[in-house]
């Protein structure tokens, strides 16, 4: 399965982080839905939906996020075709276990559902995001369910901008959609900070009901204009 993730999808991935650097974030990733061809390839990721930076794992919360999301789907022909989880401490690649069954609620993300169009999971590599630059590769750690937990990906290569396995059994490919998309959105959010000061994720708005956490307008302009 090949995901190509577009600019708007992987910038609001790193305002997320850059937002809340000293916190634990996660949330979803949308596509656009293609029922009546649901193994296209590539999936083409083209938002995300950030759900948290406090209360990692309450799985009450994430089921109402769920429900708003999937609302937010119907309404804008979109599809949950991935999750994305940044852990707290720098260095910290591990998928936290906590999640877990916040995960098992996403469509698909069941081990026993898993096919050939698998959702993707996503761990941030946290201890790169200061050091994103030109040339450099998505800051991420694709997972897969083997062994009865989520691991990284095995034999990962990393190449031009695309993440790949080596290893045959696991045939998974995350690539952004230009090798510049790296260099590109981490200068548009570097030079214009008092975006990622407006962006707000679920959490901010159970304590803020007027932040804007599902469409984060004023991200969405920025990459709008920026195309």
């Amino acid at each position: 399965m090949h995901f190509q993730l577009t600019p708007k999808a992987y910038g609001k991935v790193l305002a997320h982080c850059f937002k809340y650097p000293w916190k634990a974030v996660h949330g979803v990733l949308l596509a656009t839905d293609t029922s009546s061809s649901p193994s296209a390839d590539p999936c083409v990721v083209v938002d995300a939906l950030p759900w948290g930076h406090n209360w990692l794992g309450l799985l009450p919360l994430a089921e109402v996020a769920l429900q708003l999301t999937k609302v937010y789907c119907r309404q804008h022909q979109l599809r949950i075709v991935g999750y994305y989880v940044a852990n707290e401490r720098v260095g910290d690649i591990k998928f936290p276990s906590a999640l877990e069954p916040v995960v098992r609620q996403l469509p698909g993300f069941s081990p026993t559902e898993a096919t050939d169009a698998s959702p993707l999971l996503l761990v941030v590599r946290n201890d790169r995001l200061a050091q994103l630059g030109e040339q450099d590769e998505p800051p991420f750690l694709p997972q897969v369910w083997r062994n009865q937990q989520w691991n990284t990906l095995p034999g990962l290569q990393e190449q031009s901008g695309t993440l790949s396995s080596t290893i045959e059994s696991f045939p998974l490919v995350v690539s952004l959609d230009s090798t510049t998309t790296v260099g590109a959105v981490h200068r548009l959010l570097k030079n214009n900070t008092e975006v990622i000061d407006q962006f707000a994720d679920f959490d901010e708005h159970l304590e803020v009901p007027t932040s804007d956490w599902i469409a984060n307008a004023a991200l969405n302009q920025l990459f709008a204009q920026s195309g």
